[in-house]
């Protein structure tokens, strides 16, 4: 299963440092957390719906993960097999689907395609308005009308805002705070995260070829052949 990075990705430790006079960090280790184990789950999947990593690059932000089940090889895994497209040939306004898992909900939107090959690697913008779960959703342009899809790219984010907020202190009982009553507790400052909506950004298919092909030895001695995926469009 193909994926973006950052969606498996987490560090092995974390190291947080003490804060000295006026917010300065110190060179005084507060806390440090370690990575015990990690689990990635694909919903549907048999046993417990469990993969493993098999490649991952932070640079493409694009992950590999898999499972060999061994005795249920007949079991019916759903496979895509619309045929590659080239990211590059994209225009302005070219009409693209999109399809993700934003909280949790299967879904399925439209957009339209913006700064074609905006780097020359073929990377480009849409105007999808995506959530959290998109991140991996396949991009499927239309070759001479359909049904003739495409697989142009997979998302990768949308752009996020940071903005520092004040707000009351939080209450243990997990109560909100009563609007109608002054409110006279200590007040904190605390990051307010927004999405910019309208704006996502896609990884093309031909950075994905590129992952694939240099990881293809480790697939395949992990027991993965990609030779039917690569002669899709001559890559």
């Amino acid at each position: 299963l193909l994926t973006c990075a950052h969606v498996i990705n987490y560090p092995d430790t974390v190291v947080s440092y003490a804060e000295g006079i006026g917010g300065v960090v110190t060179d005084i280790v507060e806390a440090i957390l370690i990575k015990d184990k990690q689990y990635v789950f694909a919903a549907g999947f048999p046993e417990d719906s469990k993969l493993d990593i098999l490649a991952l690059d932070k640079k493409s932000d694009l992950a590999i993960v898999g499972k060999d089940y061994g005795s249920l090889y007949s079991y019916a895994f759903p496979v895509f097999d619309f045929p590659l497209g080239k990211a590059k040939e994209l225009e302005w306004g070219t009409f693209v689907y999109v399809f993700g898992f934003p909280v949790n909900y299967q879904m399925i939107t439209k957009a339209l395609v913006s700064s074609p090959d905006r780097d020359k690697s073929g990377a480009f913008l849409i105007d999808a308005v995506v959530n959290r779960g998109y991140s991996g959703g396949l991009v499927l342009a239309i070759r001479d009308g359909i049904p003739n899809f495409e697989l142009v790219g997979i998302v990768q984010w949308a752009p996020r805002g940071e903005t520092e907020i004040l707000v009351p202190e939080k209450r243990s009982s997990g109560n909100v705070h009563n609007t109608f009553i002054p409110y006279k507790g200590d007040i904190y400052v605390d990051t307010y995260k927004d999405l910019k909506y309208g704006i996502a950004r896609v990884i093309p298919v031909e950075t994905v070829m590129k992952f694939l092909k240099s990881y293809e030895k480790e697939l395949i001695n992990e027991g993965y052949y990609l030779d039917s995926f690569f002669n899709r469009r001559n890559y």
